[in-house]
């Protein structure tokens, strides 16, 4: 693997104040299990900006690792509306992480969550916007994989970003997924039939993912 940096010298270089390549580190927004999610700024960057930072270390499942890298390459060779924008990257190596556009708007899975009932028009117009990101993706030969409320994000004006592409496949990358898990990846109850089989080429997969949320 690329990464072998450790958890403690990370956490040492990404905190508060902290200037990294540039990028001026705010507050962390988020912390999970296998990324902290920092808020920063640049010098001629005039958008919001989000530094996406892995957890990494001995204990670290390698799967969070390699979708680490895999989200890296999808991301920056992705133009779309629909996606945040990349914006830069770290030494794999020594500093890792990925500098994208701060997308504002909360995921469809807080909605959901809430309870809240969608309006014929509204589910519509998340489907139409659904498909409409998906055929962005794929007409760029990606697929996302794991397309789920909690990756879609919608903003006070309901406009729609696709995020998190840890899962994703690529046409004209290596599959690092595909060669390190030997096994299907993805979200229930959303994943498609061929994608628990290992099958991660087929762009339909998407499709049914579509469906599932709808």
């Amino acid at each position: 693997m690329a990464i072998n940096t450790d958890i403690e010298a990370v956490d040492d270089i990404f905190q508060e104040g902290k200037v990294v390549d540039g990028f001026v580190l705010g507050t962390e927004v988020h912390r999970g299990g296998m990324a902290s999610l920092f808020s920063a700024t640049k010098h001629g960057v005039d958008i919001p900006i989000l530094l996406k930072i892995p957890r990494v270390g001995r204990d670290q499942p390698v799967e969070s690792l390699v979708g680490f890298e895999t989200e890296l390459t999808i991301l920056r060779s992705l133009k779309s509306p629909y996606v945040p924008k990349y914006l830069g990257s770290g030494n794999m190596a020594t500093r890792p992480y990925i500098a994208m556009e701060r997308v504002e708007g909360r995921p469809l899975e807080d909605y959901i969550k809430e309870g809240k009932v969608f309006t014929i028009d509204e589910v519509v117009r998340i489907g139409s916007d659904l498909a409409q990101a998906v055929q962005s993706l794929h007409s760029q030969d990606a697929i996302h994989l794991d397309i789920k409320p909690e990756n879609i994000l919608i903003d006070d004006k309901g406009k729609l970003t696709l995020i998190d592409f840890g899962l994703s496949h690529h046409a004209r990358y290596p599959d690092l997924l595909a060669e390190e898990m030997r096994k299907g990846v993805g979200s229930a109850p959303y994943i498609s039939p061929e994608q628990v089989t290992g099958i991660r080429s087929d762009s339909r997969s998407d499709i049914f993912s579509i469906g599932a949320i709808i």
